[in-house]
């Protein structure tokens, strides 16, 4: 994904809380992408304001001790939720 994108929510999904588990799913649609809490945290960021590379930088600096990680996690999950149709980027 080009890290100069804004990623934005897809129409009409929305991330549920059920217990433990986290899940995208779009109410007329029989799609259902599952979540663990980063790819929650993610989801919830991408409203269309930030760059990818904004919502790296803002991860990173709230989770410094897992800083390295996040550049690489992040990309695989905006890469995840594009390639399922959950997420759209201009």
């Amino acid at each position: 994904m080009d890290l100069g994108l804004k990623p934005q929510h897809a129409p009409d999904y929305r991330l549920e809380v059920m217990g433990e588990e986290m899940l995208i799913y779009h109410p007329s649609q029989t799609k259902v992408v599952y979540c663990n809490a980063t790819a929650a945290l993610v989801w919830q960021l991408c409203d269309g304001t930030l760059t990818a590379a904004q919502l790296i930088d803002l991860l990173a600096k709230a989770y410094p001790e897992a800083g390295a990680a996040i550049p690489a996690q992040v990309s695989a999950t905006l890469e995840r939720f594009l390639s399922d149709g959950v997420i759209t980027v201009a």
